[in-house]
């Protein structure tokens, strides 16, 4: 059977000139050429034109859904997401691409995720937007469904690495995330047909993500294998 990704014609195209009649300023930024990967950074417009700039702004880090098999930052759900998340909460959002699966199955999209924390850690005095307006002493990574199970991958090598004395995070939101193991849960039988997403969908995305070989009790998709990973005590540290 031939599996074919099907187009997604909803875009949403970054606009970071303050002069358009627009509440939220984008714009992508590129993290690795080789990859293809880039964040597309979101900043409310009155933070921008504001002569006397108040204090920073939180930082949030995002990462999209799609079952590591679809979407990007630009799918315009994901887009209009952030730049929601921007005004109202307000914050300075980073919304990070990966690569997708089944070309670059896991860990590719947690590698990416990790180069993108690194590559805003090194670009604080580089990017005017980070620079005069993002509080790296006060962020957080969020992500749905597949985001939601990146953001949580990611915090767990941030909470192991360097990248979180540059970052101080304060919390991980899971929307959603996207986990599973081998033996069914109840709301996976009461919902296995469910017209949005059904769970065959879900098997197929994990078919299609997982290291070949592997099932879904592999800590990438259950977070409790083995007993879960041994670094959640470092990572509830992080926030402190």
């Amino acid at each position: 059977m031939t599996r074919r990704r099907l187009p997604i014609d909803s875009r949403s195209e970054p606009c970071p000139d303050p002069t358009q009649s627009i509440p939220v300023l984008s714009k992508d930024v590129p993290i690795n050429q080789s990859k293809n990967t880039s964040i597309r950074l979101f900043l409310p417009k009155q933070a921008a034109i504001n002569s006397s700039p108040p204090a920073k702004l939180p930082l949030l880090i995002y990462f999209h859904g799609g079952g590591f098999v679809l979407c990007n930052p630009a799918l315009t759900v994901f887009h209009d997401y952030c730049s929601n998340a921007a005004l109202q909460l307000p914050a300075v959002v980073a919304s990070v691409g990966y690569r997708l699966a089944p070309e670059h199955r896991l860990p590719a999209a947690y590698d990416d995720g990790e180069e993108g924390l690194r590559w805003l850690a090194s670009h604080a005095e580089e990017e005017p937007w980070l620079r005069d307006h993002a509080d790296y002493g006060n962020c957080f990574l969020m992500g749905n469904s597949a985001g939601g199970n990146i953001a949580y991958h990611v915090a767990l090598r941030a909470a192991n690495e360097i990248v979180a004395g540059q970052l101080k995070i304060r919390g991980v939101v899971l929307h959603h995330a996207f986990f599973g193991w081998v033996e069914r849960t109840g709301s996976e039988e009461r919902l296995a047909v469910n017209p949005m997403l059904p769970l065959e969908s879900a098997d197929m995305a994990w078919e299609m993500c997982l290291l070949v070989g592997a099932d879904r009790d592999h800590e990438y998709c259950n977070p409790m294998a083995g007993g879960g990973s041994e670094l959640l005590e470092k990572l509830r540290a992080v926030g402190r």
